[in-house]
């Protein structure tokens, strides 16, 4: 008995992953996450949730009412590392997120010579961010199937800002026009992560830092040589 389970041990070994000392030089990575929580979203919900759009133009008039949301996704990430030495790591890196605020206005207004009539004004502010840069990474782990690593990265941003206004009350002009950008155009991250494979060339990654507006982020893993 104690001869068979010997030799399944062995089995198991030679049917895994390689020895434990692999020479990762060479190795490329290919991951994709997605980011939480999108900290852009929710610094618009806090700064916009009791202070009204609208208002601050408009005024409050009787009957208003005003309800206010925020929205957003990502941010969505696609990196490619490859190990250039034992325990570096060059690649590239895409990131892209949006994120706004949107509120809307229903209130009467009349005349002494026309009824009341109901109206709806939407009011939104769009952001969006796609940012490309190069990533370096420090791996410090020798087990193939454990990869933690220490990652910095630096690129350009691309930001899309735009304001809308939208009505059903003839008297108000509706459009959109784009505003400037209000945060930098230099993309930088920095996070602390690790991958973990569950056979040579798949597996699951996890990072913590910041990056996109994101602290934590996580995804597939794709390792091949």
């Amino acid at each position: 008995m104690r001869k068979k389970i010997v030799i399944l041990a062995l089995l198991l070994q030679a049917g895994g992953f390689s020895a434990q000392n692999e020479d990762p030089k060479g190795q490329h990575c290919v991951t994709v996450g997605y980011g939480v929580p999108n900290l852009y979203k929710v610094i618009l919900k806090n700064a916009f949730d009791k202070t009204h759009l609208l208002s601050m133009v408009f005024g409050s008039s009787g009957g208003s009412t005003y309800t206010t949301k925020a929205f957003g996704s990502g941010p969505f990430f696609l990196k490619y590392d490859h190990m250039v030495r034992n325990h570096i790591g060059l690649g590239v890196v895409i990131g892209y997120f949006n994120a706004g605020i949107e509120e809307t206005h229903k209130y009467t207004e009349s005349s002494a010579t026309s009824p009341a009539v109901n109206y709806t004004d939407v009011t939104r502010l769009d952001f969006s961010s796609l940012s490309i840069g190069g990533r370096f990474n420090y791996h410090f782990g020798k087990n193939p199937k454990f990869d933690p690593y220490l990652g910095f990265a630096t690129g350009y941003n691309s930001i899309s800002n735009s304001f809308s206004f939208k009505s059903d009350n003839p008297n108000l002009f509706s459009g959109r026009i784009p505003l400037p950008a209000v945060t930098s155009n230099l993309y930088l991250a920095l996070t602390f992560g690790w991958r973990y494979y569950i056979n040579e060339h798949l597996g699951f990654y996890a990072e913590i830092g910041l990056d996109k507006w994101a602290i934590i982020q996580g995804g597939l893993a794709f390792k091949f040589k």
